[in-house]
This record gives C-alpha cells, sequence and structure tokens, in this order.
C-alpha cells in the first residue's frame, strides 16, 4: 500500500470519529465485540484531553481511573478504542460474567445529554457474532492501548497515521493550539512517548466547540 492510500485510510477513519468509540449525544448507542485485555490508567482531565497523570505535575489535580479496551465498532466496521470510568467497567464485567465476550454482539446505549455529570452507559446484549464477522474480526489488528511499541509497522506507527489523517482535517486555529500544547513545529517532532496523548486532545479537538468527553 502506497502512502497515498495509507493517508486516505487514516483520513477516512479521522472523519468517521477517529479511533476512539464516542457516544455525544443522549440515546447514542454502538453495536460492538469486546476483543483482547482491557488496561486501566491514571488520568488527569486537562479542558483538552486526558493525560497520565504524574504526582509532580499535577499535584492540584485528583487523577481519576479510565479504562480503555479495543472494540470492534459493528457499524462502522472498524476497530475502536473504547475508554471508560469504573462504574461503566463494573457494568462490563457484569455482562462478560453472564454471556461472555466472544459470542455475543452487545450494544452501548447513552443515556444523559451532553455535560450531564450523572450520564451512564447501558451494555446490553444483541445478536450472536456471525461466522463472517468472527473472521473478520480474527485479521483485525488490535490498537495498541499502551502506545510503547516504536518500531517501523507497530501499533504506534498506525497511531501517527491515524493523528496525521486527524490534524489535516483541523481548522488553523486548532492545529496551532495542538502544535502549542506538545511544544513543536512539526508533527514529525512528536516523540511516540506522546502520541497517546495526542490522539485524545487531535480526537477533542475534531469535535464541535461544547462537546464534551462521552464518557466522564
Amino acid at each position: 500500500m502506497s502512502m497515498w492510500d495509507e493517508s486516505e485510510k487514516a483520513a477516512d477513519e479521522a472523519s468517521q470519529g477517529g479511533i476512539f468509540l464516542s457516544l455525544p449525544n443522549d440515546g447514542a448507542s454502538a453495536k460492538v465485540v469486546i476483543v483482547g485485555e482491557p488496561l486501566p490508567e491514571k488520568k488527569v482531565w486537562t479542558g483538552n484531553g486526558y493525560e497520565d497523570y504524574d504526582e509532580a505535575k499535577h499535584a492540584d489535580k485528583s487523577p481519576s481511573t479510565r479504562i480503555k479496551v479495543n472494540a470492534f465498532n459493528v457499524g462502522e466496521n472498524k476497530m475502536q478504542i473504547w475508554e471508560m470510568n469504573p462504574t461503566t467497567f463494573k457494568g462490563l464485567l457484569k455482562v462478560r460474567a453472564k454471556y461472555g465476550l466472544d459470542k455475543k454482539i452487545f450494544e452501548i446505549t447513552r443515556s444523559g445529554a451532553k455535560g450531564d455529570m450523572k450520564t451512564t452507559y447501558s451494555i446490553l446484549p444483541d445478536d450472536d457474532i456471525s461466522p463472517a464477522l468472527a473472521e473478520r474480526i480474527k485479521h483485525e489488528k488490535l490498537l495498541d492501548l499502551t502506545n510503547k511499541n516504536d518500531s517501523s509497522g507497530s501499533p504506534s506507527g498506525n497511531n501517527r497515521e491515524l493523528l496525521i489523517g486527524i490534524l489535516r482535517n483541523l481548522q488553523q486555529d486548532k492545529l496551532n493550539s495542538f502544535l502549542e500544547k506538545f511544544e513543536i513545529k512539526k508533527v514529525s517532532e512528536l516523540p511516540d512517548s506522546r502520541l497517546v496523548d495526542a490522539l485524545l486532545m487531535a480526537n477533542q479537538l475534531q469535535k464541535p466547540s461544547g462537546e464534551v468527553d462521552p464518557f466522564e
């Protein structure tokens, strides 16, 4: 695949909402298949996105636990990262205990408007995973939840392509804010160690003004 083809793919993924599963409005839903292992992290909300909690850097902030998992979005036919709070994760644990995660498609539905601190998410079993869908997911690469891979062709390389696709579609003022935040002049200067934070901010910037984090 040429870089033109890869860039087109990244742009398509960005226009479809990026690598993070987003349910921005009351009643929004998605049908997903949960794949792989979850990753718990300590994060702080900066106003533009989540950052890894650093006790020295964020002495004035209280960290919150965020949990990531790969979720194959059936409607968009692609793998995404579903990031959730502990309450939602406990709901996922309940359906995992009752149904398992390797046989069922689950429908996630948001109950709560933008900015509603009492927003909740229901997770209900939907259809069985068909053989064709199981085969499709089998050949789909898991997205890197830790972002610790840095070799060519690694998940971090894929994340950089996705990031570039998102940034190319941003308005100039938002792009400038991104570059200023990470203290760089070119995206190529961004270290792999900051790709996850960069993707979080880029996904936030591509949303309409006033849209808040859907899982907060």
